[in-house]
């Protein structure tokens, strides 16, 4: 019995040895490391100060910030294109209401400009250039500055204001300024070189008297816009227009877009001079025939149409744009009123 107790201590005291580890010095140091709270708790604080640093960098970031409303509204409601009750089902947003204040059918004659401007850059380098892509990422860089300038600076001081009312003499100038300055921002590139836009070329830098067609046409347009339409929601009838001075007015288009049409054949571009000729008739008519509210609508319409369509012969990136924003606005009316705006036809009805 005694010597079965010595055994049963002796295989302890063998097994108490075997669960003893030595540890070398390092491997000493590196668990005092891992287990020592305060080292823990500086990692702790290193992690809360890249946190704070990436709020602080986020604090300089663009913040962006979206608001929507949407109404849908199904029942008996007057349309407002025949003046009826029907049984319609209309919606509105107040997306839509920000587009009709902030003027975004304009974009339309303000993008038109400065594409003009980029293919008569183009046409001085080589006349016979038609379809081509090159430069599509500064075109469109161009469009949305341009845009972004209109939104916070062109229409709130209302140097912009074509289509809204007759305008002045001063308010003209202003306007061919404008209309000017977005003719040779869409013609200069300084930090753009290409085999389209040669930036160091004397005779280009010289070349913007090919401009002039463009702004002949431009102001033939404007002089359109000098009557200006609404539509009384109520009666869906065109109201508050005003013939005054019609004669002087088309007159004066016609002429300046058949000057368009001269300068164009002389300085050999066939975008303006083609595009002219086809659209002179229309402000021709508006002169000729009685004065109808779809003859106004067509010469108002249909030469921005015509021109845009031509650019895009030389420029198809253009297109892009230009479908984006046509389907955006048309979406929008349709939702909100239930009409096709804007569109192709002129089936309006006219207050008698």
């Amino acid at each position: 019995m005694k010597n079965i107790f010595s055994i049963l201590i002796f295989l302890n005291f063998q097994f108490l040895i075997a669960q003893l580890k030595t540890y070398t010095l390092e491997e000493c140091v590196s668990i005092a490391l891992e287990k020592n709270i305060r080292i823990q708790q500086s990692e702790f604080d290193l992690d809360g100060a890249d946190i704070d640093r990436l709020d602080a960098i986020g604090s300089f970031l663009p913040n962006i910030n979206a608001q929507s409303q949407h109404i849908w509204n199904n029942g008996l409601s007057q349309n407002i294109t025949n003046g009826l009750i029907e049984n319609l089902t209309t919606q509105f947003s107040a997306f839509g209401e920000k587009i009709d204040a902030q003027g975004w059918i304009q974009l339309f004659t303000i993008w038109t400009l400065i594409v003009a401007g980029t293919v008569v850059s183009m046409d001085w380098n080589d006349r016979y250039v038609y379809w081509e892509w090159d430069g599509w990422l500064v075109g469109l860089l161009k469009l949305m500055f341009v845009s972004i300038i209109f939104f916070i600076y062109l229409k709130p001081k209302k140097i912009w204001t074509a289509g809204s009312a007759r305008l002045s003499n001063k308010k003209l100038g202003i306007n061919s300024l404008t209309a000017t300055s977005l003719l040779l921002f869409g013609y200069y590139t300084p930090f753009y070189q290409s085999d389209l836009y040669p930036v160091f070329d004397f005779s280009y830098i010289f070349g913007f008297i090919g401009l002039l067609p463009y702004l002949l046409a431009f102001l033939s347009c404007l002089l359109v816009f000098q009557f200006t339409i609404e539509l009384d929601k109520e009666k869906g009838v065109w109201k508050d227009l005003q013939w005054d001075n019609k004669s002087e007015y088309f007159s004066a288009s016609v002429v300046l877009m058949v000057l368009a049409v001269l300068l164009g054949i002389y300085f050999k571009d066939p975008v303006i001079s083609t595009a002219g000729a086809v659209a002179t008739p229309f402000s021709a008519i508006a002169l000729i025939w009685p004065s109808h509210v779809r003859h106004l609508q067509r010469a108002r319409f249909y030469p921005l149409f015509i021109f845009a369509m031509f650019i895009c012969v030389r420029a198809p990136w253009f297109l892009i744009p230009l479908v984006a924003l046509f389907v955006l606005l048309r979406t929008v009316n349709y939702l909100r009123y239930g009409i096709v705006y804007p569109s192709f036809g002129v089936d309006f009805l006219e207050e008698e």
